[in-house]
């Protein structure tokens, strides 16, 4: 009777522990069971192309304001590079990394010059061919501009070139030309705009969502603790098999 009654407290007491112990994890069994659905899905959410614009946020991941910012203007667009993207007015359009050095407009596209590439983009801020050196463009490309009759101009170390509106044929030219695409002043407004622009399009959500999953968003420490609860989440498996057994089997005795 006295073991009997001995094992009987064993199995509360256990049942005791097994009760709190799922009751101080479950908020972690609901971060952790909803963060891996978002994981398992993150083409379907779009994880990889969604972008945090929080601001304590990126504090958290120590996001710094971009090191590199120039711009350029192509009739009514603002052409920038920041860092190693290129923002068009508001409109973050393709990472680049070549030196941006000069825009013009170019029928109904956007010509961006970069050291040795071109890139035609078009209205809705896409970029819909890129023009390399096996097209012909000069490595040592050191300006771009456009006559008023609407020729495109390069100019490289040794001399100045024109090219066909298919981009095919090159052809220096002897000519005295000045209207060349110039780097423009940026208000302080105007920065901040393009290192917010920038911030944002740093840090993707999936990252921010495998940080929550594993802890690591709450530092070093976050990690170990999540190792902590998984710990308990075995304990938490077996007691519960151990109770349910010993249930069973109290049945079956009576």
């Amino acid at each position: 009777m006295n073991r009997r009654r001995q094992n009987r407290n064993k199995t509360k007491s256990l049942y005791l522990w097994h009760k709190y112990i799922g009751l101080t994890v479950a908020l972690f069994v609901l971060l952790l069971s909803l963060t891996g659905v978002a994981l398992n899905h993150t083409g379907d959410l779009q994880l990889d192309k969604s972008y945090l614009s929080s601001g304590w946020l990126l504090a958290h991941y120590n996001v710094s304001n971009p090191s590199y910012l120039k711009s350029f203007s192509a009739d009514t667009y603002a052409v920038s590079q920041v860092d190693d993207l290129l923002i068009i007015d508001q409109h973050i359009v393709a990472p680049i990394e070549r030196p941006l050095i000069g825009a013009v407009t170019f029928h109904d596209f956007i010509l961006v010059a970069l050291k040795g590439q071109l890139l035609l983009v078009d209205s809705d801020y896409n970029v819909v061919e890129k023009i390399g050196r096996n097209d012909g463009v000069p490595i040592l490309l050191n300006r771009v501009g456009k006559t008023d009759s609407g020729q495109l101009l390069f100019e490289t170390p040794s001399n100045i070139l024109s090219v066909d509106e298919n981009f095919i044929q090159w052809s220096p030219l002897d000519i005295d030309f000045s209207k060349w695409s110039a780097a423009q002043a940026l208000s302080k407004n105007q920065q901040s705009e393009l290192n917010q622009l920038y911030k944002s399009h740093v840090i993707q959500l999936e990252t921010l969502v495998l940080d929550l999953h594993s802890g690591r968003f709450f530092g070093r420490y976050g990690e170990l603790f999540f190792d902590f609860i998984a710990l308990l989440l075995i304990f938490l498996a077996g007691t519960g098999i151990w109770i349910w057994l010993r249930q069973r089997s109290s049945h079956q005795s009576h």
